[in-house]
């Protein structure tokens, strides 16, 4: 009796992992399919993209619509993201159009951030902490994903027990950041002066991510009219006439 319990356990298992699969793909078309193939055995992918490269744009938006379920696993998502940026880069390399591999990768990226947190800056600059390694998180930016105005500036504190090596995320958002190794209890201050997104990682630990979206002088006036939170900020005044960034150290 043990065993055809045991048994029956199993096959359940199995026919619920199979559903889920099937679910998680739903209905494919016919070009993914194709597409599917030729990528699991490395063979002829550039050739379907060439035959089939009008439809290239709708299966690229529908993986990134259907990486958004909720039933997905995490290793489910990842799969369907997956497919989407080499789908998009092969189509890239056939022919030369460059912005759907950059809205994959920023879709990509953005999935791996919490929720947007608006700043509160102090003299004009907000704070990122990288904090000490507990047992749930480490290596991580606090937070990961800012909301500043133009003109403000971010200080990253490293109060982890190793250094941090951090730049732009290659392709997308804007290319400003490149810092040299902050080691322990070192800081980096940069100031953002231009409206748009930036994106940036640690060279050593690639797990470590981040964005700062930093928002029009005008729009945050709009902000504050509708009554947000911490919308007057008081002005910064530099000494070395408004670099970019700044040094390390306090």
């Amino acid at each position: 009796m043990k065993t055809r319990r045991v048994l029956f356990s199993l096959i359940l298992m199995i026919t619920t992992f199979t559903l889920t699969a099937a679910t998680a793909r739903g209905d494919e078309s016919d070009f993914l399919k194709t597409f599917r193939k030729a990528y699991d055995v490395n063979i002829g992918i550039k050739k379907v993209i060439e035959e089939h490269r009008d439809l290239v744009p709708g299966e690229i938006e529908e993986l990134l619509e259907d990486s958004h379920s909720e039933k997905l696993t995490p290793e489910q998502r990842a799969e369907k993201q997956y497919i989407a940026e080499t789908m998009a880069r092969v189509y890239k390399d056939v022919t030369g159009d460059i912005s759907f591999l950059i809205e994959v990768k920023r879709e990509i990226f953005n999935s791996r951030l919490h929720s947007p947190v608006r700043g509160a800056a102090v003299k004009g600059i907000n704070i990122i902490s990288m904090p000490r390694a507990t047992d749930n998180e480490k290596n991580i930016f606090t937070p990961d994903n800012l909301i500043i105005n133009a003109g403000e500036w971010v200080k990253w504190e490293n109060n982890a027990g190793e250094a941090h090596i951090f730049s732009s995320m290659p392709l997308i958002g804007k290319q400003v950041l490149f810092t040299p190794s902050i080691k322990p209890d070192e800081t980096w201050i940069q100031r953002f002066s231009e409206p748009g997104e930036y994106f940036y990682f640690c060279f050593i630990h690639s797990s470590m991510v981040g964005k700062i979206t930093v928002l029009p002088k005008d729009k945050e006036l709009v902000i504050e009219k509708k009554g947000a939170v911490g919308a007057e900020h008081e002005q910064f005044e530099t000494h070395d006439g408004g670099e970019e960034h700044g040094s390390k150290g306090e």
